[in-house]
């Protein structure tokens, strides 16, 4: 849990503090652990993992014994949005977010982010994207097969 201060009556929250994960700690969480060195920055997997949740499984549906089979939800969203050189942004732009999120006005009506605009730009970056993702997708099948 982080601490951090709301801004006014809006939802959103700047945290005081880095997370274990960041700082070095305890790596016992299997989606933490597996995410070193990836190549994939913290934003884009907050990204992937929150519009994952929010637009395509119910919470209903993210249970203990349904951990595994989430995860290879979340690495199937991941080479979509890396084929399709397209991850947008959770909150800039994004006009399927929630009602429940109340957002300055500015803010909400920016212009759509990609976060993978880089990636339809250089090639290169794509291909390493790709591969990054094959490795991490190998390691996770490792990580679960072995429990």
């Amino acid at each position: 849990m982080l601490f951090g201060v709301r801004q006014g009556d809006l939802d959103i929250f700047v945290a005081s503090q880095p997370t274990e994960a960041q700082k070095g700690g305890s790596s016992s969480l299997v989606f933490t652990c597996i995410l070193r060195a990836t190549g994939f920055s913290s934003s884009v997997w907050k990204t992937v993992v929150i519009m994952h949740v929010l637009t395509t499984v119910p919470l209903s549906r993210w249970r203990r014994r349904e951990f595994a089979r989430r995860l290879w939800d979340i690495m199937a969203y991941l080479r979509r949005c890396l084929q399709s050189k397209r991850l947008e942004h959770f909150v800039l732009g994004n006009e399927r977010l929630p009602a429940e999120i109340s957002l300055p006005l500015a803010i909400q009506r920016l212009e759509l982010l990609n976060l993978f605009e880089h990636l339809a730009r250089d090639l290169a970056a794509h291909r390493e994207a790709m591969q990054a993702y094959g490795q991490l997708r190998f390691r996770l099948w490792v990580l679960l097969s072995s429990h």
